[in-house]
């Protein structure tokens, strides 16, 4: 959905109309309104800034939750091999 700002008044309080050709214009200050765009410059850098800050903490995260799986295992494994070593000196 596109949404049309006029670029003189508030953004709260415009009206809008068409005029004969089928623009759309301020009723306040009778000027043509232009399209918002959906992206913009602002709102990439903004991104890649939060990209660039939250991405370390992720890996972080996920590397340390891999360490204390490989951790658990060892743990069986040594809980083993000492259950291992209680039977065979009975």
């Amino acid at each position: 959905m596109e949404e049309y700002l006029c670029p003189y008044c508030n953004r709260k309080y415009y009206f809008s109309r068409l005029d004969a050709s089928g623009f759309l214009y301020c009723e306040i200050c009778r000027e043509y309104l232009i399209k918002k765009k959906q992206i913009t410059f602002k709102m990439i850098i903004a991104f890649i800034s939060i990209f660039s800050i939250v991405f370390p903490f992720i890996c972080i995260l996920l590397i340390s939750l891999n360490n204390f799986e490989i951790q658990k295992k060892e743990n069986y494994q040594v809980k083993d091999l000492i259950y291992k070593l209680q039977l065979s000196n009975k």
